[in-house]
């Protein structure tokens, strides 16, 4: 097909003049046959994509985000970089060996993933995004562009520095991540591991990416997380999540790891597993020792074991070891902070105390960087129980809707450890963005809860591409002008005087 302007269009698109609905179409392409021209997919209809041929003489246009295309075939292949509706990545329906396909660029999706026949994705150097779109179960809403289909041998390989990237919204429902560091290598031989994120804080949605290293260590290195030095192999899972957020702050996630019984060392005990959490402001694996969240649980698949952590409000490395931490000075039975009109009030108590100098009070406004407020005299060494208070006057005028805190015990030779973090909720966001979504060309940026100063909003697309930036002034609603950004979603990033905040905006 040539000629200017000439192309190949599957089904009929709606008209809006004419009110004509689309009527959806079918095209497969088969192993030995091949198409030179460009493709458009309207509105429900489907291309099948079974020519491996690597030299491509067609190009995918224009896909409707409800359209669907499906790379189906036993051979392995690379799928065309483009922005897709539905995508289905398939073997040969009966195939008793698994079979990958690959990116060759960063994808985005406008609808859901599907995995079928023992087919996995390899992602390599490049990221799988996942556009949110809603829908609804008895009563409850949930974003439903995900990834279906998945098992042991139908998974996205993410052992790369590519990211499975998916919306997590704020209702409590969790989105699988289904990850692993390597492709199957035959239908029992799988590094199918996958993470599950659910968050309910207000406001906290956000796009987190999840990929995966095929060994634990005891260090990193930021900002690429490469593991540093030789990998542990006593009392641990063999695996490391990297899971990172869009936009840091606002988040209390509660994650799931699931591994395979395989992929422990020996000495493992599955009974002590709990989810460890690599810190780069110190250098070290935190000591989690929420004795609740301890010991595996079955996991989805045959042979899988599964751990969950909870109050999750910074992203870096994660593992699962079955090591008990070192005896800690100070046994903290009870860390609590919560909202008491505009303060927040933080209480903890100790079961004993060995040589303990004093507490670092810390607070955080994205759960990431933290800075001391005081400092509360420890006891010494006690046998018996100590309660602690501090509160913190100022925190609900911080322009934050969520303020996180933690405990830095210092003993008195200086050794210090650190306790889990909280999070303190002060209600509505203070910030807004309406009507949303929209079709039209320009939507309210309500400041008017934040301080008269001066901020940067910046409109990121879901690749994370910054598109403009604008200056707006705390105090007041702005009209902002969205008529440049064609239809999809974005990411609107509200930042300065010690504010940062994300807002969802959706044009149609």
């Amino acid at each position: 097909v040539s000629g200017a302007n000439s192309k190949i269009v599957v089904g009929r698109p709606a008209t809006a003049t004419t009110s004509t609905q689309a009527t959806p179409g079918q095209l497969l392409l088969e192993y030995n046959k091949n198409i030179t021209g460009t493709i458009d997919v309207s509105d429900g209809s489907t291309l099948t994509i079974r020519n491996t041929n690597p030299s491509r003489t067609y190009a995918l246009g224009s896909l409707s985000t409800t359209s669907t295309v499906e790379y189906n075939g036993g051979t392995s292949t690379s799928l065309i970089t483009q922005s897709y509706g539905n995508l289905v990545i398939s073997g040969d329906a009966g195939a008793t060996a698994p079979v990958t396909k690959t990116l060759a660029g960063s994808i985005i999706v406008n609808g859901s993933v599907r995995l079928k026949n023992r087919c996995s994705l390899v992602l390599g150097s490049y990221d799988l995004t996942l556009v949110r779109r809603d829908s609804a179960s008895n009563g409850v809403k949930y974003n439903a562009n995900i990834v279906r289909g998945a098992s042991p041998t139908s998974y996205i390989v993410a052992g790369g520095t590519g990211r499975l990237r998916i919306s997590v919204p704020s209702n409590g429902v969790g989105i699988v991540f289904p990850v692993g560091a390597s492709a199957p290598t035959s239908a029992t031989a799988t590094a199918y591991t996958p993470a599950t994120l659910r968050q309910t804080a207000a406001n906290s949605e956000d796009i987190f990416g999840v990929r995966m290293l095929a060994n634990l260590y005891d260090s990193y290195t930021s900002p690429t997380e490469a593991g540093s030095g030789a990998a542990r192999n006593e009392l641990n899972v063999n695996k490391t999540w990297l899971v990172s957020e869009d936009v840091s702050g606002g988040s209390d996630l509660s994650l799931t790891l699931q591994y395979n019984s395989t992929d422990a060392t020996a000495d493992f005990m599955a009974s002590q597993a709990h989810l460890i959490h690599y810190l780069y402001a110190n250098n070290a694996w935190d000591q989690h020792t929420t004795s609740s969240e301890w010991g595996a649980t079955a996991g989805t698949t045959a042979g899988s074991l599964a751990i969950t952590r909870a109050h999750i409000t910074s992203f870096s490395p994660f593992g699962v070891v079955a090591v008990a931490p070192a005896p800690l000075p100070v046994s903290l039975t009870a860390f609590e902070a919560r909202a008491v009109g505009a303060a927040a009030t933080c209480t903890w108590t100790t079961a004993s105390e060995t040589n303990n100098d004093h507490f670092v009070v810390e607070r955080s406004l994205d759960g990431t960087t933290f800075v001391a407020l005081g400092t509360v005299r420890g006891q010494g060494t006690r046998a018996s129980s100590s309660n602690y208070h501090f509160e913190d006057a100022a925190a609900g005028r911080l322009g934050a809707s969520t303020v996180y805190y933690r405990l830095q015990q210092v003993d008195t030779n200086g050794r210090a450890t650190y306790s889990t973090v909280r999070a303190v909720a002060f209600g509505p966001a203070a910030l807004a963005l309406y009507p949303t979504p929209t079709p039209g060309t320009s939507v309210t940026l309500d400041l008017t809860r934040l301080a008269p100063q001066a901020y940067q909003a910046q409109v990121l697309d879901l690749a994370g591409r910054v598109l403009f930036t604008r200056a707006v002034v705390g105090g007041e609603a702005h009209p902002f002008d969205v008529r440049s950004l064609p239809a999809g979603a974005y990411v609107v990033v509200i930042s300065g005087a010690n504010v940062r905040q994300s807002l969802r905006l959706l044009r149609i």
